[in-house]
């Protein structure tokens, strides 16, 4: 026991700050003003009163690489803060540094040429369950050399002419990872630039805008298992390398599109087992050595090693139903590949023989229900971990309310740090 209170004696216990609209938040961010007497640490708490919020710059900081996660969460998620952006020039949250955490706050009215969140030179950080709304600039935008940065499970509304989120710069390096969303509006949901190593993965993008956009970047960018539905242009593919695999695509107009808009390598981009159920393809860029376009099942026009199908091929696709239909030429016409990327589908079911062309294994008559403009994770289909078992890296990753948003990982739940920090004040800072 003696051991045990030196151990928490020697680290730093997070603090629990509750801030309103009226207060000097941003001054307390920066270290320049004090709430309750009390300066922020690495590692606190901030939590946000709802409220309308205007802008701030601020760096987060670490001492502990392994616990010390400084925290921006909503104090009530139904009712989230909401930083709104005041017309001026520069970006309504910009964060630089390290070791933080933004977890339900709103960023809305975001104008032409200017940006709701910024991460610029970030190392570990998430920004988790945020909700953007009507984006006419750019929702997120990451810049400089960023490592391990996590945009997990928010929802983004963009306007014609916004952008949702924009990663990649020229001669930086960059490693994102975007996954669970929903991106919709009449803007264009993702762009990816140079410089970057991109994962995205299981979002759903809907809207009369555009879906995604990726240019040549730094490593593979992959982009697995995400739902496009209803776009004028769903995916334009103008660099590599890339991986695009076990998405579902219906378009207005066209679903894809590749072509060398000469910003890096076009070169080493795979196309596989995908479903376009509606829109033009424009692959022509991908027939020649160095790139794979295969078992990939929809429109004409996908070539050789490809599963052409115009009717009788879904259940019901006007109605997000894309599971195979019964006596589909899907069926058993998956080829695979030699380094067995196709290994899973797009709801993370193994591919097994008879392998069927697209993003949806046939594995009986019943199949998944019809997808929906929500998040995947909530769609009968997905195959996610149980809950505190993610696999993102996520050092918040409990369930509890309390001890997933105080940075707990393991140890006392948070009603426990809470008593302990009343009873031992002498243990509420190491500074």
């Amino acid at each position: 026991m003696i051991a045990l209170w030196l151990a928490l004696a020697e680290a730093h216990v997070p603090i629990l700050y509750v801030v309103g609209p009226a207060d000097d938040w941003c001054g307390f961010l920066n270290r320049s003003a004090q709430i309750g007497g009390e300066t922020l640490y690495p590692g606190d708490v901030v939590i946000f009163r709802s409220g309308a919020y205007g802008r701030c710059a601020f760096t987060a900081e670490v001492t502990d690489t392994d616990t010390e996660f400084t925290v921006l969460q909503a104090e009530n998620p139904d009712d989230p803060p909401r930083f709104v952006h005041d017309g001026t020039d520069g970006p309504v949250l910009d964060i630089t540094g390290t070791h933080f955490y933004v977890y339900d706050l709103a960023v809305e009215d975001v104008p032409a040429g200017q940006v709701g969140i910024r991460l610029a030179n970030v190392q570990s950080g998430w920004v988790r369950f945020a909700r953007f709304s009507n984006i006419a600039g750019t929702g997120l935008r990451v810049e400089g050399d960023a490592t391990n940065v996590w945009v997990l499970d928010d929802r983004i509304d963009t306007v014609a002419g916004g952008v949702g989120i924009e990663v990649g710069c020229v001669g930086c390096s960059q490693q994102v990872h975007i996954r669970d969303h929903v991106v919709t509006g009449a803007g264009l949901g993702v762009a990816s630039g140079p410089g970057v190593a991109l994962d995205v993965k299981d979002v759903v993008f809907a809207g009369s805008g555009r879906g995604l956009r990726l240019q040549s970047g730094d490593g593979t960018a992959m982009i697995t298992g995400n739902l496009f539905l209803d776009h004028e242009l769903a995916v334009e593919i103008l660099g590599g390398p890339a991986l695009f695999r076990n998405n579902i695509v219906r378009a207005s107009t066209t679903a894809i599109r590749a072509a060398d808009d000469g910003s890096g390598d076009f070169a080493a981009i795979r196309v596989l087992g995908n479903t376009f159920a509606g829109g033009a393809v424009d692959l022509g860029a991908l027939a020649g050595a160095g790139f794979e376009v295969a078992d990939n099942a929809g429109v004409e026009g996908l070539g050789t090693g490809n599963v052409p199908c115009v009717s009788g091929c879904w259940r019901d696709p006007a109605a997000n139903d894309f599971y195979p239909a019964e006596g589909s030429p899907m069926l058993g016409a998956g080829q695979g590949t030699t380094d067995d990327a196709l290994f899973e589908d797009f709801c993370e079911q193994e591919r097994k023989a008879p392998k069927t062309a697209g993003a949806l294994q046939f594995v009986g008559p019943i199949g998944w229900d019809p997808l929906e403009v929500g998040f995947k994770s909530d769609f009968q289909c997905s195959i996610y971990p149980p809950p505190g078992e993610e696999d993102t890296d996520d050092p918040f990753v409990e369930t509890d309310d309390v001890t997933r948003r105080c940075g707990c990982v393991a140890g006392p739940s948070g009603a426990g740090l809470l008593a302990l920090l009343a009873g031992f004040p002498a243990l509420r800072r190491r500074r």
